[in-house]
């Protein structure tokens, strides 16, 4: 992310980050050993809460970052050249705040090291430069909390136009769109089973807006879990498994619920069975989609803030009017 002076100069907001800048963050030469690192800082100490060592050559160059625990399980004779790691994202001293801040958000990192047009080595710009003292930085909570502010205040920068914040939601909404066809598709399908027991279309609206709102539940819960887990397999297992409980009580609860209130009011065991069988299976499945979409949208790098919400209910709806109607078609032969 190196941007040159005639660029940053031409945005808008172009405060630089040459003053937030910190001079006196660790550095470390790449024939330096090990020992004479940990040597190095038991002597001078260690000023800040947010370290990352930067590793550079003879000539003040940046060539990389060491990471702490590789430096931890080196041999005290190694070399840094042999344990650093080359690919490191900078920044320039006429870098635009807002460019830095976007930086932040972007790649959730707490420090960029900033070089110059020649790639030397000028500071480091960390997270506090904007948002203050965070405290302990193993509070990985309050630094996602700062990420996402930054995100939101990108969002709204490159969104200055309806048409474009048109273009960002439209995408999503056609999936609530294109679910409602399929719903009505589906609802078609089953007419000669609403013909044949026209009571069951009595409980569509009950049977769609609960498993609507547990899906939605569930999926709120997933997306605060993700600031504070990766969207890998093993997590997606462990989410199911915690969500688990939850959905077998509420499912059990309002199954059972529906299915006596409906046999208080109508009278007919069957549909009273059908009702409360279908609604048993499709609010465990919406508690699914509550967790799989969120994830699926982290994994693919799109925000399940925004996404989350539409997939969810239509992935929902489109469930619950199969189970519901095969249920009903299947306990009452129509």
């Amino acid at each position: 992310m190196k941007m040159d002076r005639k660029t940053s100069q031409k945005l808008p907001g172009s405060l630089t980050i040459e003053g937030l800048l910190r001079r006196d963050f660790p550095a470390v030469y790449e024939n330096t050993t090990v020992e004479q690192v940990f040597q190095k800082f038991r002597e001078a100490g260690l000023q800040h809460k947010i370290i990352y060592l930067y590793v550079l050559d003879a000539e003040d160059k940046l060539l990389g970052v060491l990471p702490l625990r590789r430096l931890l399980v080196a041999e005290p004779a190694s070399s840094v050249k042999n344990i650093y790691l080359k690919n490191c994202m900078t920044l320039t001293p006429e870098t635009s705040l807002s460019q830095a801040k976007k930086a932040f958000s972007k790649h959730k990192f707490l420090a960029f090291p900033v070089v110059d047009s020649l790639g030397k080595f000028q500071g480091v710009l960390d997270i506090e430069s904007f948002a203050g003292d965070l405290g302990d930085v193993s509070a990985r909570r309050n630094f996602n909390d700062i990420y996402d502010l930054f995100g939101v205040h990108w969002d709204r920068d490159n969104q200055t136009s309806g048409w474009m914040m048109f273009l960002n939601r439209i995408p999503w909404l056609g999936a609530t769109f294109l679910s409602g066809m399929a719903c009505a598709f589906l609802t078609g399908q089953f007419e000669h089973t609403l013909q044949g027991a026209i009571v069951f279309a009595c409980f569509l609206t009950l049977i769609l807006g609960l498993n609507e709102s547990v899906s939605m539940q569930s999926a709120t819960l997933t997306v605060q879990k993700l600031h504070d887990s990766l969207p890998n397999f093993r997590n997606l297992l462990l989410a199911l498994q915690n969500e688990f409980i939850p959905a077998l009580g509420i499912a059990l609860s309002c199954g059972v619920a529906a299915a006596f209130v409906s046999y208080i009011w109508k009278g007919v065991s069957s549909v009273s069975l059908a009702l409360g069988l279908s609604l048993f299976v499709s609010l465990i499945a919406s508690c699914i989609w509550g967790v799989i979409v969120p994830f699926t949208l982290h994994r693919a790098s799109r925000d399940p803030r925004f996404a989350s919400g539409p997939l969810v209910l239509a992935f929902t709806d489109l469930t619950t009017l199969l189970i519901y109607f095969s249920c009903a078609s299947r306990l009452l032969n129509v």
